[in-house]
C-alpha cells in the first residue's frame, strides 16, 4: 500500500515488484542508491556512529537543497526541529542568512536540537551553525510544506517507468516541466538512501525520472489544485 502522510489516499494501481522493469529499477537505483550504513538507522538512533570530532546537522536529514517545514505550515506552529551533533555541552547557535537563529546546547550525548520559525518562501535561505570553530553550513533551503511518501512496490514505481508500451508514467510533459523549471521549489529526497535532496529540474529532469512517480506527481497537482500551495514550496 501507498500513502501520502496528511494527502488522499493513492487510486494509483499497485504494482508487483516483479512487474518494474529491469531499465526503470536500475535508473532509480543509480540516482537513488543506498548510502552505506551512514544513513541507516534503527529505533531513530544511528547503525553507524558519525566520525570522531563531527560538527554539524544530521547530514542524513539536513542537506543543501532541502525544504524545512514552514511556521506557517498545518500545525506548524513550532517551526522546523533541527537536530545535529558536537562535543557534549558546547553551544551551538545557527544563522538564517547572517541573522540570529538559534541557539541550543548539547546534551552528554552529544546531541543538540533547535527549531527555527520561518514562514513559506521561494527564496532560498543559507544557515550556518557554529560553535566555538567550528562551522557547517546548508545552503539553497526553503521554507514550505514537507510531505512523507510510504508505500510499497507501488511508491517505488518511477516517472520514467517503462513497462511494456510505454508504461504508466512515461518520460512525457511531466519529465518536460521539471526540466524546464517549471517546478523550482519542489525538492526531492529518498529517505534512508544518500541523504541528498534534489531540486526537481536538477539535470534536465533526470532525477524527477528516476523518483516516485506517486510521490512526485502529487505535489505536482496540489500545486495545480489547491488553493494557497501553488507558490509554497514542497518537500
Amino acid at each position: 500500500a501507498a500513502a501520502l502522510i496528511q494527502l488522499v489516499p493513492s487510486t494509483t494501481q499497485q504494482l508487483s515488484a516483479t512487474q518494474l522493469s529491469a531499465q526503470s529499477d536500475v535508473q532509480e537505483r543509480a540516482m537513488f542508491a543506498p548510502g552505506g550504513s551512514q544513513c541507516q538507522f534503527a529505533n531513530g538512533s544511528r547503525v553507524t556512529p558519525l566520525p570522531p570530532g563531527f560538527f554539524g546537522p544530521e547530514p542524513c536529514v539536513f542537506a543543501d537543497h532541502m525544504v524545512l517545514r514552514s511556521a506557517d505550515s498545518a500545525d506548524g506552529s513550532s517551526g522546523a526541529l533541527i537536530w545535529g551533533f558536537s562535543a557534549p555541552g558546547s553551544r551551538v547557535g545557527v544563522l538564517v542568512d547572517g541573522s540570529a537563529g538559534g541557539t541550543a546546547v548539547t546534551d552528554r550525548s552529544g546531541r543538540w536540537e533547535l527549531s527555527l520559525k520561518i514562514n513559506a518562501s521561494q527564496v532560498p535561505r543559507t544557515l550556518v551553525f557554529r560553535t566555538g570553530s567550528q562551522s557547517s553550513s546548508i545552503t539553497d533551503v526553503l521554507f514550505g510544506d514537507v510531505w512523507l511518501c510510504s508505500g510499497q512496490s507501488n511508491m517505488d514505481f518511477v516517472v520514467d517507468a517503462h513497462h511494456g508500451a510505454g508504461g504508466c508514467f512515461a518520460a512525457n510533459q511531466t519529465v518536460q516541466d521539471a526540466a524546464a523549471g517549471k517546478y523550482n521549489d519542489i525538492r526531492l529526497m529518498h529517505g534512508g538512501a544518500t541523504g541528498l535532496w534534489f531540486n526537481a529540474s536538477y539535470q534536465g529532469g533526470s532525477v524527477v525520472a528516476g523518483f516516485s512517480a506517486v510521490c512526485y506527481l502529487s505535489a505536482v497537482e496540489m500545486k495545480k489544485q489547491v488553493a494557497g500551495l501553488t507558490e509554497r514550496p514542497m518537500g
